[in-house]
């Protein structure tokens, strides 16, 4: 018994001291490899290693990306130490991600002076989410040429006069959400001084913003997004960027007026929007070779396509038709879009069904595409699919001559539906069709 407790104590003594060996040897490695492992952590995951020791207590200051919240009074004065802390250890080392979250009780006179002092460390991405409302001080960013993406989430207010310096020489991407408007050329001149931004967000959530007119004008600009909920009653969207390459709009107000001061370069572009006259945007998207339209749009365009001269997409190849917003997609104004995409090869319906008219002619002639073009369709669907969906699913493989693969992803398939689906007459012979 005494030999074995001496081996076992022996065993022990060897675990130990190799663990401590291996200790020594992460603990001897230089900052510089420590806070590389760091980095490839997530945030919380590379701020919380501070409590392994005092030899990784203080490697948080010096990562490339730095992510600081600030929590409710009680906490908040901590938060606010610890960062005051954070910046003044690591100096002047460059930081290539500053990310601030405050509550309303943020000490904004020191928010100020830590914006002041991570500007002179070669900031590449600063992020900013401040629920109160606070005048954001361009000044201090005039001497910052190594800003490239900006986001302002919060009640900030931005006014920016015609007659400022160049304040972003080098922003490449710009998020505004939430934010107010001193004036409609506060957001106006923000965006014309950036003379290299290639993307804009914009999001209107919250309380009114004070803008009467939208306009982006920008000859650098190339992706813009731009979120507009039903209570923003801005009477006209303006947008200048003859480079543009993809847009996203979400706009659930019935009133606006949208202009384009030239022609777009569109590639992409995802469209929800509730105009009566459609025509003018429709125009602009016809060199898009991905296009997404959700049912708003759809449903608008069943409202006027008689009277509409819908113009041609040459270019187009992928189709996504969005359901989010409203669950229907009447088939029969899907196939007089397809009439419009004579080159289309790849459809999409996804988080809705579709719903087919029993009045509409099924010997109309299919659209070209549908026949010579399309290669692969993919319906997504949230819940049971109905018998006029399948109707139309019929129709798509029956019509589709040269189609590759039919792919239905849906929550539930009668059995009995999926194996019809499975013999159904195929257009087709290479077809394939992929139940998920």
């Amino acid at each position: 018994m005494n030999l074995r407790s001496g081996k076992m104590l022996m065993h022990k003594k060897l675990s130990a001291k190799s663990n401590e060996i291996h200790q020594d040897i992460i603990s001897e490695l230089p900052d510089e490899m420590l806070t590389q492992i760091l980095s490839m952590l997530p945030d919380a995951d590379a701020n919380r290693s501070r409590i392994l020791s005092n030899r990784w207590k203080n490697l948080y200051a010096f990562l490339p990306n730095l992510h600081f919240f600030i929590p409710a009074t009680e906490q908040g004065n901590r938060s606010h130490d610890f960062i005051d802390q954070t910046l003044s250890l690591r100096g002047n080392k460059p930081i290539q991600r500053f990310i601030l979250e405050c509550h309303n009780d943020c000490d904004y006179n020191r928010l100020s002076n830590w914006l002041s002092n991570i500007i002179q460390c070669k900031l590449e991405q600063l992020v900013l989410i401040v629920p109160a409302v606070i005048r954001f001080n361009w000044e201090l960013f005039k001497t910052c040429d190594t800003l490239v993406e900006l986001k302002l989430s919060g009640r900030f207010i931005i006014d920016v006069p015609e007659d400022a310096d160049l304040l972003f020489p080098c922003l490449k991407k710009v998020e505004l959400v939430s934010i107010i408007y001193s004036s409609d050329e506060s957001l106006t001149n923000l965006i014309s001084y950036c003379r290299v931004l290639q993307e804009l967000i914009v999001e209107r959530i919250g309380e009114p913003d004070n803008l009467d007119m939208f306009k982006v004008s920008s000859r650098s600009l190339k992706r813009l997004s731009i979120g507009f909920p039903h209570a923003y009653r801005h009477r006209n969207t303006v947008i200048d960027a003859p480079n543009l390459e993809y847009l996203f709009i979400f706009d659930e107000n019935l009133s606006r007026v949208y202009s384009y001061t030239e022609t777009l370069s569109l590639v992409e572009a995802s469209i929800s929007i509730q105009l009566i006259r459609l025509n003018r945007i429709a125009t602009c998207l016809s060199s898009v070779k991905i296009l997404t339209l959700t049912c708003l749009s759809i449903q608008a365009l069943r409202n006027v396509h008689p009277r509409l001269n819908l113009p041609m997409f040459p270019n187009l190849v992928k189709l996504v038709v969005d359901h989010a917003d409203d669950p229907r997609a009447p088939s029969e104004v899907i196939l007089y879009l397809l009439n419009h995409m004579p080159n289309l090869e790849h459809i999409t319906f996804s988080n809705g069904y579709l719903s087919f008219d029993s009045s509409w002619k099924l010997s109309v002639e299919p659209p070209f595409c549908l026949c010579f073009k399309i290669k692969g369709i993919v319906i997504i669907h949230r819940g049971i699919m109905a018998q006029a969906e399948y109707k139309f699913i019929r129709y798509l493989l029956k019509k589709s001559n040269i189609l590759e693969t039919l792919t239905i992803n849906a929550c539930i398939i009668d059995p009995k539906r999926r194996e019809r689906l499975l013999n159904v007459h195929r257009g087709s012979n290479s077809c394939q069709i992929e139940f998920i």
